[in-house]
């Protein structure tokens, strides 16, 4: 009778134990997931912030005149002086534009 109990008892205790041990390592595993998770946010976030200062950047004309420089683009400055401004309100007696 004595060794039924010192084996139920160790018995018991080892899966008490083993219950621990199981249960600790889904818990570790669960938070390698969740700092996986944390550090693809991370990424993503700093791509996006990325993405936005790009947009900024092409967005001011002076960074976007740099950058056409960069990559050799063939367009040219326009000379405020050969720029027309036309008044929508205004009547003209002949067409703006024509083919003659």
């Amino acid at each position: 009778m004595m060794i039924f109990r010192l084996l139920f008892v160790g018995l018991m205790l080892g899966g008490i134990g083993g219950s621990f041990v199981w249960m600790r390592n889904q818990h570790v595993m669960k938070g390698h997931q969740i700092s996986a998770m944390e550090k693809q946010i991370e990424d993503h976030v700093r791509e996006v912030e990325m993405w936005e200062l790009r947009i900024a950047g092409v967005r001011d004309r002076n960074e976007l005149g740099r950058r056409l420089r960069w990559v050799g683009s063939d367009l040219a400055e326009v000379d405020a002086s050969r720029v027309i401004q036309i008044d929508p309100n205004d009547e003209f007696s002949r067409p703006v534009v024509g083919v003659f």
